[in-house]
């Protein structure tokens, strides 16, 4: 059996054969489960429930702002920054944030 781990974050469950006959799964972070089964299609609905447990888990809900700490309701796992913070507001009020000129042109100097 193959030592290698997946990198990290790849963020799949996956099943291997062991050596002596039987299937075992492996978890995304790279770790060997310790349970052999003895068909890998036992072995492969395991790591599919467990995938979808680990998918659920990292979707839609309230999260922390890693900028501000401030908690707010996140669209998945790539939403990690509040609204105020993803536009550069910090603890400006967005308001009277001004982006100049919106004609596109140069000023006279």
């Amino acid at each position: 059996m193959s030592t290698h781990k997946p990198k990290p974050g790849n963020g799949r469950y996956s099943v291997l054969k062991v050596e002596g006959g039987g299937f075992i799964i492996r978890d995304p972070e790279g770790d060997l489960g310790s349970k052999v089964y003895a068909k890998r299609d036992w072995a492969e609905e395991v790591a599919h429930r467990l995938q979808l447990s680990r998918d659920a888990a990292s979707r839609a809900g309230p999260r922390r702002c890693m900028c501000c700490g401030q908690e707010f309701e996140s669209s998945g796992i790539g939403n990690r920054l509040c609204l105020r913070c993803r536009h550069g507001f910090g603890e400006a009020d967005p308001q009277s944030y001004s982006f100049g000129s919106m004609t596109g042109r140069r000023r006279a100097s």
